[in-house]
């Protein structure tokens, strides 16, 4: 039975999506050293497989994986972008973010997901959703991520419950009742587009 990372690697291969050759574990090593962190064994499994995608690709659902020279610390990734969306307070709720490390990008930063990492690569590695101040633990860890990914991407796509909803504003459950539709929504849109154009 093929593992968990295979079948990610078999997904993409069968949409055409343009990934990188997996990296030599030095590469990994130099990572762990510079952010003094231990990445856990299933990031560490897609890494040595996969370096995520091309540059400028993404999955029909307009996903982009980061490859590791591009995986980098909130801090570092989002609290400059000031822009539409605004992710410059981020820093302010979000807990230890040196920590979280942007690995996903969906729809140029409309939101990301970060996975926290630690100096223990057996700790928990929780993956985060995060659009502008909110954020939101969506997964234990970076293997059951990938298994929403591919078999229930609506489980990712946004935060379920408005309770798990955290950051900035007093009111998270107004974003996912009025916002979040209207995101989906222009989403499927520009992904129909896309895909009348390539046909």
């Amino acid at each position: 039975m093929p593992s968990l990372m295979e079948k990610l690697r078999g997904y993409w291969e069968s949409n055409h999506f343009h990934t990188r050759s997996g990296l030599p574990p030095e590469a990994i090593q130099r990572f762990e050293t510079r952010y003094n962190v231990a990445l856990p064994s299933d990031l560490r499994e897609y890494l040595l497989g996969i370096d995520g995608m091309e540059d400028g690709d993404s999955d029909n659902e307009l996903v982009a994986f980061l490859p590791l020279a591009d995986i980098k610390p909130v801090p570092e990734e989002l609290s400059s972008f000031a822009g539409i969306p605004d992710y410059s307070s981020i820093c302010d709720g979000l807990p230890d973010t040196p920590k979280c490390f942007v690995f996903a990008d969906h729809m140029i930063r409309s939101h990301v997901y970060a996975i926290r990492l630690s100096q223990d690569s057996e700790a928990p590695t929780p993956v985060i959703w995060i659009c502008c101040p909110y954020w939101s633990e969506i997964a234990p860890s970076f293997s059951a991520f990938i298994e929403d990914y591919l078999t229930e991407f609506e489980r990712i796509r946004f935060p379920r419950i408005a309770s798990s909803m955290k950051g900035g504003y007093s009111h998270p459950e107004r974003w996912v009742r009025s916002v979040a539709p209207k995101q989906v929504a222009l989403l499927d849109r520009l992904v129909a587009t896309v895909r009348t154009r390539v046909r």
